[in-house]
């Protein structure tokens, strides 16, 4: 199984809904006693709580992003660092980004045309 990276607000999110969830199962049974208008706005709550937390997420993961690359930045421009990408290596010089990859090849559209009618057979018309 590939790695992924870790999702804190999906983690929060399906912890509070299995709590509101584990809630309405109590109520129902008689074991809990909740009142009836907290019931419906548990989901709604774990909801928005859980969108705050991916929000909280994406934005403490932009910032380290972009702390990487003002880093970056300023390595790239002190003296004895490497050289930024110029005309020979295919990027424009100047724009510190990687030369462009090569084309990829033509697909045989018209070849793969053929062997599909000849896959169906002939034409009854």
């Amino acid at each position: 199984m590939t790695r992924h990276r870790f999702e804190p607000a999906r983690l929060l999110l399906g912890l509070l809904l299995l709590g509101a969830g584990l809630a309405h199962v109590l109520d129902a049974s008689g074991a809990l006693d909740l009142p009836t208008a907290l019931l419906p706005t548990l989901v709604p709550a774990a909801l928005a709580l859980g969108a705050l937390a991916g929000l909280a997420v994406f934005l403490v993961r932009r910032g380290r992003c972009g702390e990487d690359r003002r880093a970056d930045r300023r390595t790239a421009s002190a003296p004895g660092a490497a050289p930024e990408p110029g005309p020979e290596d295919g990027a424009p010089p100047g724009t510190g980004r990687e030369p462009d990859p090569p084309p990829a090849p033509e697909f045989p559209l018209e070849e793969l045309r053929r062997g599909y009618e000849r896959s169906r057979g002939p034409h009854p018309d």
